[in-house]
């Protein structure tokens, strides 16, 4: 191996260069010339050990800069085959760099489109951008084959789903400030359940476009808003309080006077009707107050786990981030 090339410096996809260069130490690395701040984010102390795996060490992206800094459209040659190096921002982060191989018909584009737009701890995601600039590179480009960094991108995201999902995504991004603008938080967003015109005739892009819909509204969100957060319905406005589950746990004991045992029963008919998500956050509150009650940890970590199957396959971060909440070990995919 003489040469790599970085489509952008998330951890998870400069965490291992150190290993390349161990390899061979005259590896020449391309990657973008802004990457620092995508590294710098990426130095933050997570207290979701399970996020980036519990055997992470900063110590592996910390130093990490190109050997070769790519700032404007690059061509190279490497084993004979013609490169062109294509620094965009966009998507997730500000150094993204695409890979066209035009004698192939192929281009990889790292993580543009996945569907958190950046770490969802940070603030990461420049939507405007992945629009004006980096969906536009890709279709002017007319690739045969659009390589994700993530093979379920791959999938969702080929050449076809690509070129139909920029007008979705153009068309949500719209609306979404369209409703924030008349006073609606990302919650009542969300719960409106947008869906372009058209989507019903193109069943291939459904995924492409649920997937990362709710994300995309809280980003725009959470560059529109401030510190508090409008509701339509101006009793709920975001960060107003700073009530915890601890607050609520309180409430359920002290002022509903509710013992284990009717906690237990009303979780068990909440799970029952579905509504995973308050099932999970009253059994936290419970949990409060009642740390040692089986019957309530048992249903804390039923609704967790029904709440991993529902995202599975949609959202692995937020499925990682159940599988913490409720004391459960990701393991590893075994070798």
């Amino acid at each position: 191996m003489t040469t790599a090339i970085v489509t952008h410096a998330h951890w998870d996809h400069v965490g291992g260069y150190t290993y390349l260069k161990s390899l061979n130490r005259d590896l020449k690395i391309y990657g973008r010339e802004n990457s620092g701040g995508t590294v710098e984010r990426a130095q933050r102390h997570h207290s979701y050990d399970q996020f980036r795996g519990a055997g992470f060490k900063h110590e592996r992206i910390k130093d990490y800069r190109p050997d070769v800094a790519v700032g404007t459209r690059t061509q190279i040659s490497i084993g004979g085959r013609e490169i062109e190096l294509v620094p965009v921002s966009g998507g997730e982060t500000e150094d993204a760099l695409f890979v066209h191989f035009p004698g192939l018909e192929a281009i990889f584009v790292g993580d543009c489109l996945m569907p958190y737009y950046g770490e969802p701890w940070v603030e990461e995601g420049f939507i405007d951008e992945a629009v004006a600039a980096m969906m536009d590179e890709v279709i002017k480009r007319n690739p045969k084959y659009v390589l994700h960094g993530h093979r379920p991108l791959t999938l969702m995201y080929g050449p076809e789903q690509f070129m139909k999902f920029r007008g979705y995504f153009q068309w949500l991004v719209d609306a979404t400030r369209a409703h924030i603008r008349n006073g609606y938080s990302a919650k009542d967003i969300v719960h409106l359940n947008l869906i372009p015109p058209g989507l019903q005739n193109h069943p291939d892009a459904y995924v492409s476009y649920l997937s990362p819909r709710n994300h995309l509204i809280t980003r725009v969100a959470d560059r529109m808003g401030g510190i508090w957060r409008e509701d339509k319905t101006r009793h709920e406005p975001g960060g107003l309080d700073t009530l915890t589950a601890a607050e609520y746990g309180r409430f359920l004991q002290v002022y509903l006077d509710l013992s284990p045992r009717d906690i237990s029963k009303a979780l068990r008919r909440t799970l029952d009707g579905g509504d995973l998500e308050l099932a999970l956050q009253m059994a936290t509150a419970a949990i409060k107050r009642y740390p040692n009650d089986m019957a309530i940890k048992s249903l804390r970590e039923e609704a967790g786990d029904r709440l991993r199957s529902s995202v599975q396959f949609f959202d692995p971060l937020k499925f990682i981030a159940y599988t913490e909440m409720i004391g459960r070990e990701h393991k590893p995919m075994p070798k």
